[in-house]
């Protein structure tokens, strides 16, 4: 776009910036591994795809850009990062997201198939906690597939799986001419959302 002069380029810029302030604003670790990460695997894929390589100069310069603005804005994001490292679950037992993942399972068992509702996985999993030892209850089960299979039933993630596949299959192929650099940064969007 950026060689075209296409108008679309402002877009895309400002599309850019209103993530990066998100993710700076709510001081998500997730979020910042996730547009770094999700961006650079973006900019080699399309590389891959047009085999452009001053385009994958360009693409580096901004991404690495990017990343400068991030170090310099969003300090407190940084702090997060430096304090999980640093951070022995040991001190806290079944205080650990694995605790909660293992409560949630075996809620899972105890559920319904169309399970317990919208919004309703916090009253529930207070009665099923054997493994979370924390004085907190936790509001979601760490995992948002466990979320939705807990409160829609297991049906649910089913279906969103499947409505994916569908999504993917006709995003496929990138050809030239088909706006495949927008289409390859919406699938690469849907497929780490989907892992995180």
């Amino acid at each position: 776009a950026l060689s075209k002069h296409r108008t679309s380029n402002l877009a895309y810029l400002l599309s850019l910036l209103l993530l990066g302030t998100a993710v700076v604003v709510v001081n998500s670790r997730d979020g910042v591994l996730l547009l770094f990460g999700g961006g650079l695997a973006w900019l080699l894929w399309v590389t891959h795809l047009t085999k452009n390589r001053s385009a994958l100069a360009v693409g580096l310069i901004g991404f690495f850009l990017t990343v400068f603005v991030f170090f310099t804005l969003g300090k407190k994001t940084i702090l997060r990062f430096q304090s999980t490292l640093y951070f022995d679950f040991s001190d806290l037992p079944g205080g650990s997201r694995m605790a909660v993942h293992q409560d949630a399972l075996n809620l899972t068992r105890d559920i319904p198939w169309c399970g317990v509702g919208l919004g309703n996985f916090e009253p529930i999993y207070a009665l099923h906690r054997e493994a979370t030892q924390i004085e907190k209850r936790p509001i979601h089960p760490e995992s948002d597939w466990l979320w939705l299979g807990i409160e829609m039933g297991w049906v649910a993630p089913v279906i969103l799986l499947l409505a994916v596949v569908v999504l993917l299959r006709r995003a496929w192929p990138f050809l030239p001419g088909t706006f495949a650099w927008l289409r390859s940064a919406a699938a690469l969007s849907v497929i780490l959302f989907l892992v995180h």
